[in-house]
């Protein structure tokens, strides 16, 4: 059987981070790409923000999911397995 909490960062699967650039400002999400010049990083609602490595000030990940708190209580039972399994493919790659 399995435990899904959305605060917990589960098997590492989709680690998100937290980037705070030099203005001050903290940026979370997901890294997908990293390159010698800059770090680009999808958030939540989806959109990629390139940041530029000079401009970051520290990294980090995340010690809870991005996953919306209590979004599992809505689910049915075959959609929550069906959760559990894209992640475990996602987890595969």
């Amino acid at each position: 059987m399995w435990f899904v909490v959305a605060e917990l960062v589960v098997h590492g699967i989709a680690v998100a981070r937290r980037v705070k650039v030099k203005n001050g400002d903290s940026l979370e999400g997901f890294v997908t790409l990293e390159a010698a010049d800059k770090v680009t990083i999808r958030n939540a609602t989806g959109p990629e923000i390139q940041i530029p490595v000079a401009n970051i000030a520290q990294r980090g990940k995340l010690e809870r999911s991005m996953m919306p708190e209590g979004l599992a209580a809505n689910l049915t039972v075959r959609e929550f397995t069906s959760l559990v399994d894209y992640f475990e493919a996602r987890a595969k790659k």
